[in-house]
């Protein structure tokens, strides 16, 4: 794993498994989407949860987690596209290279 500033993650391909955060405290683990570019410069990027699930259109992800709790019901992990919006020019990426990918699906 490799710590990297946003400038740096901007230039990454989609398909990056990072977290997003600071020294001390890190969100879940997610997969890097597009950059978004404007007027030539890299603004922004698309992320794709990997612990959500989209059930269907009429059943909205809290009527599904009760669903699976209360009735025990199950629904497919779904990856679930958005965009960061944050512009956070002090945000820090932490990177997971293909050896901790290997490592992680080795422990799955």
């Amino acid at each position: 794993m490799r710590i990297i500033s946003r400038q740096e993650f901007l230039k990454l391909p989609p398909g990056v498994l990072f977290q997003k955060g600071n020294q001390w405290c890190w969100e879940i683990p997610l997969l890097k989407g597009d950059t978004i570019y404007s007027e030539g410069k890299a603004i922004d990027f698309h992320t794709h949860s990997i612990f959500d699930t989209s059930p269907d259109e009429h059943t909205n992800v809290i009527h599904a987690w009760e669903d699976m709790l209360i009735n025990k019901k199950e629904y497919p992990v779904e990856s679930v596209g958005e965009r960061d919006g944050c512009f956070n020019a002090d945000d820090k990426f932490m990177i997971y290279d293909e050896k901790d990918r290997e490592i992680i699906r080795k422990l799955i």
